[in-house]
């Protein structure tokens, strides 16, 4: 049987790990479904049979390898030969995709090893992109105004410096409708699919790109969040490293609202920052949340320096030392039914004076 550019081969998954099993299939199907044909060994089990041609991915020794055209094996690392079992889906679809055979194989695979390392240093990622940087906004609790300040910060970076800037919150939770107005019908997720199944090359991602983006009248840019956060959580380091490396070749500023750091996909985002902005509220618990959070980043030395070398912690309300942002009730201001940084407002003018500071260093 002839799978002509891989169009539609079957791929079967039986490892042990049924929980596992169930969520790459639902990923392979969402996102790799028009190239590959995913099946469960539920279905082996009912007596499905599978095409000649087709893959086996497991991780057990009692499967029946003459059943399919070939057997592919799930390891937990980089050794054996097999497929590492511990990276993002994307990943494991482009190693599967790669498995077609032939000349065109080897072109493909030939193609990935030359590419660089993107995660190894952040100057690999951001050193043709000029002046600029990515700044992002974070916590390790809530209720501190992490959105309010990065909202600020994008239109400060906007009124006072050169180049575009790029307002990006990933979370499907967070509620632009209040912020920005977008008429594209495509978002984050449409945007990262183009970029991993075109390998970031071409005019179709740029294409993808432009109409992802919506332009604000404030003059700030904006695309909508992710569908679903496992989008962006199944990326491996160097995948979002391409992501904002393409990023910045197009804007100058990307201010970044990850959420409440911790998680898997503010860490990422925050090894690839050129000044982070912490906050916290001066209370016990937050200072102890806070100082947690920073104690965790001693446990790897080298990286945990680095963060805390491009971080500032900022006191929401009137510290008594370090950094603080004024508290006030309305930083906002409605305009044509959408909300704006008060330019007149106390916390604006910190936010300013920030924004300016850090963008000239």
């Amino acid at each position: 049987m002839e799978h002509d550019d891989f169009g539609r081969r079957q791929v079967w998954l039986s490892p042990r790990d049924r929980a596992y099993e169930e969520k790459l299939y639902q990923f392979l199907t969402y996102h790799y479904g028009q190239r590959m044909e995913v099946h469960r060994s539920l279905e082996l089990a009912e007596g499905f049979v599978p095409d000649e041609g087709s893959l086996l991915l497991t991780d057990r020794d009692e499967e029946e390898p003459a059943r399919f055209g070939e057997t592919v094996r799930l390891t937990p690392g980089e050794t054996g030969g097999g497929i590492n079992v511990y990276q993002s889906g994307h990943e494991i679809a482009r190693q599967l995709l790669r498995l077609r055979g032939g000349a065109d194989s080897s072109k493909e695979a030939a193609s990935a090893e030359e590419q660089p390392d993107l995660c190894r240093t952040r100057e690999s990622v951001f050193g043709s992109a000029g002046a600029g940087g990515v700044f992002t906004v974070c916590s390790p609790v809530g209720g501190c105004g992490v959105s309010s300040f990065a909202m600020t910060l994008a239109q400060c970076l906007q009124e006072n410096c050169e180049g575009r800037v790029l307002f990006l919150a990933p979370e499907p939770s967070f509620p632009w409708q209040l912020f920005f107005r977008s008429s594209a019908p495509y978002n984050l997720s449409d945007l990262l699919y183009s970029l991993l199944t075109e390998e970031g090359t071409g005019a179709a991602w740029e294409a993808e790109l432009d109409r992802v983006l919506s332009r604000q009248e404030s003059g700030v840019w904006f695309i909508r969040p992710l569908t679903s956060l496992r989008d962006l959580e199944l990326l491996s380091n160097r995948e979002l490293a391409l992501l904002f490396g393409k990023l910045r070749k197009r804007f100058a500023w990307i201010v970044c609202d990850p959420g409440r750091c911790g998680g898997s996909l503010s860490e990422k985002i925050l090894e690839l920052s050129d000044r982070i902005y912490l906050l916290k509220r001066q209370n016990p618990v937050d200072e102890k949340k806070t100082e947690n959070y920073l104690s965790s980043l001693e446990l790897v030395p080298e990286e945990g320096n680095a963060l805390r070398g491009r971080m500032k912690v900022m006191t929401v309300g009137r510290g008594r030392k370090g950094q603080f942002l004024p508290e006030e009730k309305a930083i906002f201001l409605r305009k044509d039914a959408l909300l704006k940084p008060d330019p007149g407002t106390a916390y604006y003018k910190k936010v300013r004076e920030l924004a300016i500071g850090d963008a000239d260093a």
